[in-house]
């Protein structure tokens, strides 16, 4: 009997195990104030993968015009070299009770939002970003950006805080 309860024990973390094995995008937000809503969204990436795999090749083509499409290159190698580069902090913009840092850390790029008392934050893994890209024709690889985020797993990647209470925020596991 015992054997046949561990059999069947076996089979749901089995499956649970491959669903969450290759990450989970979780997005919770959560309202401000004593009654407000907390909502959390697991997203397996493995549903992800089985979602880029049926979109048809016409829907992932983003249209760029000419003038922009002409910069893409030079785009790719900024993010590449930036890629490489040691860690820096890029761009500092600080008024009364407002800072804006950009910088780079590790592989990621981080923007650093404070203003009045609200706090953004977003680190953008710099592999995802890369990928995220349009190919010189406007095509962009659902399936590739898919690949990317299991490569940014254990990253928050945005946190927002209000004033109010109201709270965001979107980590990879």
């Amino acid at each position: 009997m015992l054997k046949l309860v561990a059999g069947l024990m076996a089979v749901p973390v089995a499956v649970g195990t491959a669903v969450v094995a290759p990450g989970v995008l979780m997005v919770d937000v959560k309202e401000g104030g004593a009654r407000g809503h907390h909502l959390v969204l697991p997203v397996p990436l493995l549903a992800a993968h089985a979602a880029a795999a049926i979109v048809p090749a016409e829907r992932t083509r983003i249209p760029i015009d000419g003038e922009a499409r002409k910069y893409l290159p030079v785009a790719r190698e900024v993010l590449a070299s930036l890629a490489k580069a040691p860690d820096c902090e890029l761009v500092r913009v600080e008024e009364h009770d407002e800072l804006v840092v950009v910088s780079k850390h590790g592989d990621h790029l981080e923007v650093e939002v404070d203003d009045h008392g609200e706090h953004v934050s977003v680190k953008l893994p710099l592999s995802l970003a890369l990928e995220a890209m349009p190919d010189d024709e406007g095509r962009v690889s659902v399936t590739n950006i898919v690949g990317a985020l299991q490569a940014a797993r254990f990253t928050k990647l945005v946190d927002v805080d209000s004033k109010s209470g109201e709270r965001v925020s979107v980590t990879l596991w």
